[in-house]
């Protein structure tokens, strides 16, 4: 899925009043969580007030809240405020939240400017690339460039675990622990490594992910 990047800020602000109903939330807590600054939050929360799908309230304890039901919002309203008329009527922002993997993308502007939302479920790992500033987000058949930091990838997305200084693994993608070797196998092979402090952190982390699930091996 590729989208103009006003249009994801646009999806990742709705989703956030969606996940976060009962209660405004100012644009700088949304920018906090999300990751911008207050004044692209404002900007683009702003637009989507004038179309009505958000509603906001001014002063000291306002802030935003969604102006419709996720059923009433349709992706074609979100696509006309930033990206024109597209044929994109009849499918509602309802079906992008209801179900968790639609719900929880994850945002990358590649070295080409375009942006694609991935579904966490589909990200299998992100390391540095041979270029200074640049990781690899690897999912299946698929390799993404973008300029970013280690540091910055496992915010507010639990899945994502920095096993190393240098890698992010989705634990959902791990099938085997080597602890002498201090090693992660991935679904598509590869192996990464894993600092010695990071092993019990993650083998309780995979306790809980893993629950019902066999394939993984802790050895």
């Amino acid at each position: 899925m590729e989208l103009q990047a006003t249009t994801t800020y646009a999806l990742q602000i709705l989703l956030y009043l969606h996940q976060h109903k009962g209660a405004l939330h100012s644009a700088a807590r949304i920018a906090n969580h999300i990751g911008w600054s207050d004044p692209l939050v404002t900007k683009i929360a702003d637009r989507l007030r004038e179309k009505g799908l958000i509603q906001a309230t001014r002063g000291r304890l306002g802030g935003y809240k969604l102006g419709k039901s996720t059923h009433e919002i349709s992706v074609y309203d979100i696509f006309s405020c930033f990206e024109g008329e597209r044929q994109l009527s009849g499918i509602s922002l309802a079906g992008l939240v209801s179900d968790a993997p639609m719900a929880r993308l994850y945002r990358v502007e590649t070295m080409e400017k375009k942006v694609h939302m991935i579904p966490v479920d589909e990200i299998i790992l992100i390391q540095p690339s041979s270029q200074h500033g640049i990781l690899e987000l690897h999912r299946e058949n698929e390799l993404l460039e973008f300029r970013g930091r280690i540091s910055r990838v496992v915010v507010n997305v639990p899945e994502l675990f920095r096993s190393h200084m240098s890698v992010v693994v989705n634990i959902n993608h791990i099938t085997d622990i080597d602890v002498e070797k201090r090693e992660i196998e991935l679904t598509n092979g590869q192996l990464v490594p894993i600092a010695k402090q990071k092993i019990p952190v993650l083998s309780r982390l995979m306790a809980t992910a893993t629950e019902g699930r066999a394939g993984v091996n802790v050895r």
